[in-house]
């Protein structure tokens, strides 16, 4: 029986009976008839696995394939489900594509990320992404999904919604121009940007990204005990104007801000950071093995002896702390395997 710990960024998690490892479609399809309830494991950067481990199949997808088509203006990149995320993003912007350049340093497999839209300083995935490729579940037939099937939201989808458990994605379709360059809106990444004399390329965005991720270690690096996470543990909350305009009158006489961002529909998206910190949340916060990174208060970091109960007690705490404090509930970014569904982070 393998422990699961060895695939999870976090370096969490008990022992599982059965792994099955699918490298193209047609062993994908074979291992879903034997486990049809498989659980798909990518890179493991955004999972905490029980203690107890999961009882079920896991199936971890090995097919690396990455296909690239000139279609003028553009170009189309398909790439499989195992392709780590960070390995397309170098190879698109060495070929001086630029548009995922922010998405740069963000841990995990392409399978993984249509599932929760990743985002990083101003970019998502839905921005380039054109369609995604799956096996349903109940059919084992492909399926193809346009961008606007899949209901892409601020870290959501349709693969989190409504179709959760539905599909098993293998692959993505990107559309990627070759003249665009992204809007740099992130304010830290604006300033280190705008100490470069010439226009930055493709490359140079990744590297500057990758740099500031690194100083939060939010790279994964086997010498940095902070970087042993899975990334931001809770979304940056979307909140009504009045619940925004309540957290910055408690916030005041504090001598506290929280950056606002006004959505389309007129809501507002608030720093979960600023939140936990006006709330007494502290870097290097502990719990048993369990702490807070000394360089990024979103993140929860495994110091080399932590618990997955260590994890989500320390989670809770945070939380409490901002709905205590400040009235907003943080909801966790990373999926929860093997605990009872009654987990009050579940």
């Amino acid at each position: 029986m393998e422990t699961l710990a060895k695939y999870t960024t976090l370096g969490i998690g008990g022992p599982c009976a059965h792994i099955a490892v699918a490298g193209d479609s047609e062993a994908l399809c074979a291992a879903l008839r034997n486990a049809p309830d498989a659980l798909i494991l990518g890179g493991g950067s955004n999972v905490v696995i029980a203690d107890e481990g999961f009882s079920g199949t896991i199936i971890r997808l090995t097919n690396k394939t990455i296909v690239v088509r000139d279609e003028g203006s553009h170009v189309r990149v398909i790439a499989d489900a195992g392709v780590v995320w960070d390995f397309l993003v170098a190879q698109t912007c060495q070929a001086g594509l630029a548009e995922l350049a922010c998405l740069s340093g963000i841990p995990g497999s392409v399978g993984a990320a249509p599932v929760q839209n990743i985002g990083a300083y101003g970019s998502e995935l839905a921005q380039t992404l054109d369609c995604v490729h799956a096996i349903s579940r109940e059919t084992l037939q492909p399926v193809r999904l346009s961008r606007e099937a899949c209901d892409f939201h601020y870290r959501h989808s349709i693969f989190k919604g409504k179709a959760r458990d539905r599909f098993v994605i293998t692959g993505i379709e990107l559309c990627l121009s070759k003249k665009e360059q992204p809007h740099i809106e992130h304010g830290e990444l604006a300033q280190e940007l705008a100490l470069i004399k010439e226009k930055p390329d493709a490359m140079r965005i990744r590297e500057t990204v990758i740099a500031i991720r690194r100083r939060k270690s939010m790279v994964l690096d086997a010498n940095d005990v902070n970087s042993r996470s899975v990334g931001s543990f809770f979304m940056n909350p979307i909140v009504d104007k009045a619940t925004a305009d309540h957290v910055e009158e408690i916030m005041q006489p504090m001598g506290e801000r929280c950056p606002r961002f006004v959505q389309d529909d007129g809501r507002v998206k608030l720093s979960a950071a600023r939140l936990l910190e006006a709330s007494g949340i502290i870097r290097g916060l502990q719990e048993g093995g369990a702490r807070i990174s000394q360089h990024h208060v979103l993140a929860i970091t495994n110091m080399g002896n932590a618990t997955a109960r260590d994890v989500v007690a320390l989670a809770q705490r945070m939380r409490n702390a901002v709905r205590d404090t400040l009235g907003v509930v943080l909801v966790p970014e990373p999926v929860f395997v093997g605990f009872p569904e009654a987990m009050p982070l579940c």
